[in-house]
This record gives structure tokens, sequence and C-alpha cells, in this order.
């Protein structure tokens, strides 16, 4: 795995943004609550082993997505402050985003397992 996190704080209107915009909005749970909260999701703070890439995985719970695109910032802010925007089939527009693929939308709880790998 290189990177494994939990959310714990799901943003008002993160459902909403997710709906809407087909994405959702990492944030690690130690940065300033009220930063993005409304519409992010906060997770436990976790360690990239090894950058993220086009062909590797995310698990969200126990459904699987196929990373397509990686932006040219999202490791970078990954590893720095558990952030990065998670786009569903859909091209990334912006260098933090991770770009996936996928049957189902992921379901927002709290507890749910992120992982890449």
């Amino acid at each position: 795995m290189k990177y494994v996190s939990k959310i714990t704080a799901i943003g008002a209107l993160a459902q909403n943004f997710l709906d809407s915009n087909h994405s959702i909005i990492l944030v690690n749970d130690s940065l300033a609550k009220d930063l993005v909260a409304d519409i992010a999701i906060q997770h436990t703070n976790a360690k990239l082993t090894k950058n993220i890439a086009a062909g590797d995985t995310l698990l969200w719970g126990s459904v699987a997505f196929r990373i397509i695109a990686v932006g040219k910032q999202a490791n970078e802010t990954l590893r720095e402050a558990g952030h990065c925007t998670i786009v569903f089939n859909a091209a990334i527009e912006l260098p933090g985003q991770i770009a996936v693929e996928g049957m189902l939308s992921p379901r927002l709880q709290l507890g749910t397992a992120i992982c890449f790998e």
C-alpha cells in the first residue's frame, strides 16, 4: 500500500460536491478544521510511501477505482498535507487532482478506509 487512511469527518456539503462535481476533496484532519470543512473529507494522517501513478488503484472501503491520471502536484500535496482532489470518471483539470474511473460513486461514511495501492 502506498497510502492508507480513514475518514474522520465529512463536510456538510461534501455529498453535494461529489454529486455536482464528481469529485472529493481530501484533507488531513490535522489541518485547520475550517479550511475547507464544508466540502472536504477529512482523514487520519498517513504517510505516502511511494508516488501514486496512473494504473494504480484507489480503494474506497471495498470499492476499487483505477487511477487514470495524476496531476503534477497531487503527490506532493498528498505527502505534505494529506490533500488532493479525487475526480471520478472525468479528466483532471488542476495539478492537485487524481482522476479515477469505476462503476460506482463512493459512499461517504465515517471510518471508511481510503487506500492507494
